[in-house]
């Protein structure tokens, strides 16, 4: 994930370049109302780029976030035992953040 914060007239804007269900998972974790809004890659490298991120990294992230929201595959092998963690997102997250989300 991407993340970018700015703000503007009080209100503070995070944006994540993910999946919905992920971004869902942590904002019950953190105990906040949170949506994931999608925006243009071009409004999104170019907001990399003015808050540091060189432009080639940037198009390195793009690219990466394209292919996972297209649903492609990178791993050589699938997913199983061996290569994926048994816990799930909702647990990490509640154990990472779930006592600074409801405090």
């Amino acid at each position: 994930m991407t993340r970018l914060e700015r703000s503007t007239g009080g209100q503070r804007t995070i944006v994540v370049v993910g999946v919905t269900s992920e971004v869902e998972i942590l904002g019950r974790a953190l105990g906040r109302q949170v949506a994931y809004q999608a925006a243009p890659y071009s409004n999104v490298r170019a907001g990399m780029i003015e808050n540091g991120i060189s432009a080639s990294f940037a198009d390195a992230l793009i690219e990466t976030a394209r292919s996972f929201n297209n649903g492609e595959r990178w791993a050589m092998e699938a997913p199983g035992p061996r290569n994926t963690a048994p816990t799930s997102l909702e647990r990490w997250a509640e154990r990472a953040f779930g006592a600074a989300g409801h405090a």
